[in-house]
């Protein structure tokens, strides 16, 4: 996202650099000026001033919903945060960003859009549709939770809150109408919104000299002839070879869609099922078909070909069309605790999500992030195959989906699992993992600097790892004189493993080895202390417990309690 903050006193810039957006001060020349350059190349503007001057400043820059930024006023005093223009704009929303900046700073979002604050789901900011016609009277009777008929021309997963939203469509009084469609014609009468899904895919070949206008015009003109809504396409994709090629780039870019490349070798299959193979391709690129190709191969298992191979003298295009969206899981590091740990990108992810799901704990930790638009799905330990599954479940529909864990995902958490099971199935979703604060690195904060030099992270849960080969890495670690941070160290069912460890630390290392121990860090119960290997007691350490073994160059920080640092070698 490109975001950036403009304040104008001195008090506003320090709260801008709470922020992890770009900040611009001092000023140049005049605020006016200053925002009139930004207005177009950002997708949001925060400005600290308050909402009369903003109005007045940004009034002359306004043009539509769809090119204009998000903006955000927050107050000097950083009390609120005030979702000022763009509340439903894409790529993130005022009133996404008045939330974001709230749980970084503690402002409270002041939000009024109607339909966010009745729960009533954007109609223009649905994940993978693109709402156009009488937005705002199919909106108000959403608000006057008047039912709205929905017409589904194309096979397409809806948001589970858009049908909750809608009611009962068959009731005689519905004088609204939502229409799901890819065709271009007829267009949105009064009364009527057409949502155009996602669904079509445009491939595409081109020769070295290909201008930009000749392949827009190309894409266009087939776009009209077959009766099918640009809004509805979701990528252009092309073979490798022309991943750099100008015209392409530039296409994407003015229908801000991304591009998927492909190499000839994974079109091999794809290419003997089209309609229009050719030699003089295959000769020329590797394989069989290009356009055709691609647009299969971008539109999933159950994808077809819409349309064929049309041609200009420097490029061809073709379109095949998806029957579902592709859906995505979102890999959500929580962090060890609440918002203040928790990354802006974090917490977009859980809002832009339409399930959540994870572990119970795990869940109750992003509670202040959960609307009454996200269906939740909490599970027990030890059902972590079938978790992962329900994710992919969901996916497969075309859901936007949300795995919570705590810490970071990738970390003795659930990224390494989906990506296993990714790896296995025939269905890809979307996968983003979302990095979170570990709890090796909280741990580490709160005991100062242990981890300042050379460390091994190893978890002591022999539930899917054999004890000896824990042990095995354990001994390696302490015998390169590492710092170790030890995971999962002692439950109520597993308390030989951990005294086992501390001996053979003992052993290695001896027992006057600084070791820090942290609790349930950042949390209500949070315990921290340091001592040595020979007096810790073990009944101190349990599953929310992380323990750093200190190196033979970790030392306690004289006048401070608690700190250890492992020092780098500086001279000093």
């Amino acid at each position: 996202m490109n975001i950036c903050s403009i304040p104008l006193t001195k008090k506003g810039a320090e709260l801008a650099k709470l922020l992890p957006y770009e900040v611009i001060y001092p000023i140049a020349d005049s605020l006016k000026d200053t925002i009139a350059r930004q207005w177009e190349k950002r997708d949001a503007l925060v400005l600290y001033l308050a909402t009369g001057a903003a109005v007045r400043l940004i009034a002359p820059l306004i043009k539509d919903k769809q090119n204009d930024p998000s903006v955000v006023c927050v107050s000097e005093d950083g009390k609120v945060a005030v979702a000022l223009l763009g509340g439903h704009s894409i790529p993130i929303s005022a009133n996404e960003l008045a939330i974001e900046i709230s749980q970084i700073i503690g402002t409270t979002p002041v939000i009024t859009t109607a339909t966010d604050l009745l729960d009533i789901p954007g109609l223009d900011i649905l994940p993978n549709l693109y709402a156009e016609g009488d937005i705002a009277k199919v909106s108000k009777a959403l608000v006057d939770r008047q039912p709205v008929n929905i017409n589904c021309e194309d096979s397409w997963t809806l948001p589970i809150s858009l049908t909750e939203a809608c009611g009962d469509s068959k009731q005689n009084n519905t004088e609204c109408t939502v229409v799901v469609t890819s065709k271009l014609d007829p267009s949105p009468k009064p009364r009527e919104v057409y949502l155009r899904p996602r669904n079509l895919f445009l491939g595409v070949g081109t020769s070295k000299g290909a201008q930009y206008a000749e392949l827009a015009e190309l894409v266009k003109s087939t776009l009209l002839k077959t009766n099918l809504s640009i809004h509805s396409l979701a990528s252009i994709s092309t073979i490798a070879i022309r991943k750099d090629h100008p015209a392409v780039v530039e296409l994407s870019q003015k229908l801000n869609i991304p591009i998927s490349i492909y190499e000839p070798e994974e079109l091999g299959d794809i290419s003997m099922l089209v309609p229009n193979p050719s030699e003089v391709v295959e000769n020329a690129v590797g394989t069989k078909s290009v356009a055709e190709a691609c647009a299969l191969k971008s539109s999933g298992l159950k994808g077809e070909l819409v349309v064929e191979k049309v041609k200009s003298p420097n490029a061809t295009v073709a379109i095949a069309k998806a029957l579902f969206p592709k859906g995505t899981i979102r890999l959500v590091g929580l962090g060890p605790s609440g918002a203040l740990d928790r990354s802006p990108r974090a917490t977009r992810a859980v809002l832009q999500s339409e399930i959540i799901v994870g572990f119970s704990g795990y869940v109750d930790q992003a509670q202040d992030l959960i609307t009454p638009f996200h269906q939740i799905e909490r599970w027990p330990i030890g059902k972590e195959i079938e978790r992962v599954e329900s994710c992919f479940n969901h996916a497969a529909l075309g859901r936007e989906v949300a795995l919570v864990c705590s810490g970071d995902a990738g970390i003795y958490a659930m990224a390494s699992l989906v990506l296993e099971i990714a790896n296995q199935n025939s269905d890809k979703p979307n996968i983003e993992v979302i990095p979170g604060i570990t709890a090796a690195l909280t741990t580490s904060s709160l005991l100062g600097a242990p981890l300042g030099h050379d460390h091994a992270i190893l978890s002591l849960s022999d539930l899917h790892t054999p004890w000896q080969v824990i042990e095995n890495r354990l001994r390696a670690a302490l015998n390169a004189d590492m710092v170790v941070v030890l995971y999962n160290p002692r439950s109520n069912e597993r308390k030989a493993q951990f005294h086992n460890a501390m001996e053979i630390a003992k052993e290695i290392r001896g027992s006057d080895s600084l070791v820090g121990v942290v609790t349930d860090a950042y949390r209500d119960n949070q315990s921290i202390f340091s001592t040595t290997l020979a007096k810790l007691d073990e009944e101190l350490v349990s599953m929310t417990t992380c323990l750093i073994i200190g190196s033979s160059k970790t030392i306690s920080v004289s006048g401070y309690k608690d700190l250890l640092v492992t020092p780098r070698g500086y001279e000093i």
